[in-house]
């Protein structure tokens, strides 16, 4: 990505060596739980298809809604990046990607690979939603104020690298 987006090579090694060095990837890269690897890697396609879909070719817009729908398979917090891609898009003058068949067959390849996971939501009566109620009722609903969740994300990402 980062040469995607005219960095050379010490933007490339640079880039490399921030996310050898972070924290979190450390420790989450050795276990196998959806927080770590995976979400990670989808969450990272979708934006290397939305690079490639904003500067070569728009077709990548169908790429970005396949590994997004696959995203929403795995964990719902991916519907944060879509909407930060679209507000991002729209508050840009990139907003003419919306005039494009693309952005829509990827939002609706997202939706159709979602599918089958929210009509086992619907049926089941929302189980998802409850597991939010309990947790956030057992007190393991962890809430930060904006001050400490920066400071918790600039310690995940590790000091040194925090502002690259």
């Amino acid at each position: 990505m980062t040469r995607e987006l005219g960095g050379k090579r010490f933007a490339v090694i640079l880039s490399a060596v921030t996310i050898l060095i972070a924290p979190i990837y450390l420790a989450g890269g050795t276990l196998l739980t959806s927080n770590s690897c995976l979400e990670v890697l989808l969450w990272m396609g979708c934006v290397y298809f939305a690079i490639l879909a904003v500067t070569r070719d728009p077709r990548n817009w169908l790429w970005f809604g396949v590994v997004a729908g696959i995203g929403l398979q795995e964990k719902y917090s991916i519907l944060v990046l879509g909407f930060g891609v679209v507000l991002g898009l729209l508050f840009t003058g990139q907003r003419k990607v919306f005039l494009s068949k693309w952005i829509w067959l990827g939002g609706i390849a997202a939706f159709v690979i979602f599918l089958p996971n929210l009509l086992w939501n619907v049926a089941h009566h929302w189980p998802f939603v409850e597991l939010m109620r309990n947790i956030k009722a057992d007190g393991r609903d962890v809430v930060l104020s904006p001050v400490q969740y920066l400071l918790q994300q600039f310690l995940l990402v590790h000091p040194a690298s925090a502002f690259i």
